[in-house]
């Protein structure tokens, strides 16, 4: 074991530097940093993507749910869409998936349905299923600088 020549970390120059793939000869030296071993930043950034992902589909699932419960109406004309775990007891299948795509768009990107407006609980819901999207996106460009 020798220290690095960078961070002043033990690493095992014997033939190979298992942490930056520097050969012990080399003249380069161990860089054996944060951006090099991104085991800590990988890590965090799945457990943000993995939790965003959990609550972006929990608050869509809990919008068709209430959708389903107190607009059946509405509901059916936008095609009876099921969310992502969520569907009604009265259909078999996940098959309605152009329709759940089609309120997704419309509760990402356009402005709140009128069904939405008329309900507080409902109005936060919509909030942070967006807050989620937007988080995502950013998780994802940061991703993309940092790897």
């Amino acid at each position: 074991m020798t220290v690095c020549s960078n961070s002043n970390v033990l690493c095992s120059m014997s033939a190979l530097c298992k942490t930056c793939d520097v050969a012990a000869d080399s003249s380069l030296s161990c860089m054996n940093t944060f951006f090099a071993t991104p085991t800590l930043a990988i890590s965090a950034l799945i457990f943000l993507a993995t939790i965003n992902a959990i609550i972006a589909t929990l608050s869509f699932d809990k919008l068709v749910k209430e959708l389903h419960r107190n607009y059946p109406i509405k509901w059916e004309k936008l095609g009876s869409p099921c969310g992502f775990i969520w569907r009604p007891t009265m259909i078999r299948s996940f098959s309605r998936q152009d329709a759940r795509q089609q309120l997704l768009w419309e509760i990402s990107f356009g402005s709140p349905p009128d069904w939405v407006k008329s309900d507080s609980k409902l109005i936060r819901l919509c909030r942070l299923y967006r807050w989620s999207n937007i988080l995502g996106l950013a998780l994802v460009i940061t991703s993309a600088f940092l790897f």
